[in-house]
């Protein structure tokens, strides 16, 4: 067989290592960080709110898939999976917007999951709030940037 012909060995964590590292999927990351600590706060207008909501439907889906894989390195990624990142990734972003009440308790694990991770010095902080708004919902069709990315991804590894 001619090694340039070879397909290689299918590497479990070959969409945690390409599809996070894929232009799309850090740009998604850049401009959560620059929207949420920037631009909101100098220009809080609605389409700061819907770029982070846009980069985030963008991202979320690909790193479920990306840590499904990294935790279970004896069960590849298949396309069920990564529906399954897609549809988790809508259906709580949509509730979330259409459940105000969920707004304070998940403002308050942000906060405490920023403080485990090193980004608040050790303290809960409420520096990043979430509102609800079901114009939000609007931003939905950003998932499917996601699916071409990890659909993309799947069928060089050729996974079903």
């Amino acid at each position: 067989m001619n090694p340039g012909t070879a397909t290689r060995p299918r590497n479990n964590t070959a969409l945690f290592r390409d599809v996070m590292l894929h232009p799309v999927a850090v740009a998604s990351v850049l401009v959560m960080l620059l929207n949420d600590h920037v631009l909101k706060h100098r220009w809080p207008v609605p389409i700061t709110g819907k770029l982070s909501d846009v980069a985030g439907l963008v991202f979320f889906p690909l790193l479920l898939v990306s840590l499904r894989e990294l935790l279970r390195r004896d069960s590849p990624s298949r396309r069920r999976h990564m529906v399954a990142a897609v549809a988790v990734t809508g259906l709580m972003f949509a509730t979330f917007e259409l459940t105000p009440a969920l707004v304070a308790p998940v403002e308050h694990a942000w906060a405490w999951a920023r403080a485990v991770l090193g980004g608040t010095g050790g303290r809960p902080s409420l520096t990043t709030t979430f509102t609800a708004d079901p114009t939000d919902l609007l931003t939905l069709p950003a998932l499917g940037i996601a699916w071409v990315l990890g659909d993309a991804q799947l069928r060089r590894q050729g996974a079903p």
